[in-house]
């Protein structure tokens, strides 16, 4: 396994490690900076370290890179069973960041951000936290920790919807009518777009979109030995079922790339 990082210098690390049945054994350290944007070269110290543990071993580098990506490549291309393959959880994490572009979805990205916009105020006034946890959630929260950093969007975006009707209560309730908050322009502001009937359809509508590709984000990044014919299964699942084709595209155009290219090199 390949680790990059910086360390405290600004230089580019990368430290090898082998994983084993039992546990995780570090192999070296690599100053990269001087050649981690050059796939060549990358690919070279990456061929090295196939040689030394051997190319019927799995390898597996950071997949967040172009440069990682094309030396990866380089050094598939030594090797007759040796392939590379993009990270799954990343692939549907890029899916789900392009659902969310405003330049291509621009309704997705205001209403995700109007999520946003609705949790900032609710954690940010304590004593609104406070109604919500005691009366509402039963001290349950809007925002959970989410698998990536796109999922973060789609995963609050469940937990609103999740508590509409409970979030209408409270906006029109007498606790937050007296309150001092439900005044202030922000609170009038919020309180329109929680008894706002279009707000809740859009979040729907994102919502019957990204979810099937959640899923299967959940089980890309499982700690269990799941195989990509899951993923893919899942995949073809949604694609049957969902009619939202300007998603599709994006999204199939990721994970097509993905698959193709590892059953074609591991022939």
């Amino acid at each position: 396994m390949a680790n990059g990082w910086t360390d405290e210098r600004q230089r580019t690390m990368i430290n090898f490690l082998v994983y084993c049945p039992k546990g995780i054994i570090f192999l070296k350290s690599v100053d990269a900076s001087p050649i981690i944007k050059n796939s060549e070269a990358l690919s070279k110290i990456f061929d090295e370290i196939v040689l030394l543990v051997g190319p019927n071993k799995q390898f597996i580098t950071d997949n967040d890179d172009a440069t990682y990506k094309a030396a990866g490549k380089r050094v598939a291309e030594n090797y007759e069973t040796f392939y590379w393959t993009a990270c799954a959880a990343h692939c549907i994490d890029l899916m789900l960041e392009d659902i969310a572009k405003a330049h291509l979805f621009p309704v997705n990205a205001s209403t995700i951000e109007t999520a946003r916009k609705i949790t900032k105020f609710i954690y940010n006034h304590l004593s609104v936290l406070n109604l919500m946890r005691r009366e509402y959630t039963n001290g349950r929260e809007l925002i959970q920790p989410a698998i990536t950093r796109f999922a973060t969007n789609f995963i609050s975006l469940q937990c609103l919807f999740k508590y509409k009707k409970e979030l209408r209560q409270m906006f029109t309730s007498t606790a937050w009518v007296e309150s001092n908050a439900s005044s202030t322009p922000v609170g009038i502001e919020i309180t329109e777009i929680i008894l706002n009937y279009t707000f809740w359809k859009d979040v729907e509508h994102i919502l019957n979109v990204s979810e099937a590709s959640v899923v299967v984000l959940r089980l890309a990044d499982s700690e269990e030995n799941l195989q990509w014919v899951m993923c893919t299964r899942q995949w073809t699942e949604q694609k049957r079922t969902t009619s939202y084709t300007g998603r599709l595209s994006i999204a199939g155009g990721k994970i097509n790339f993905t698959v193709h290219y590892t059953l074609q090199h591991s022939i």
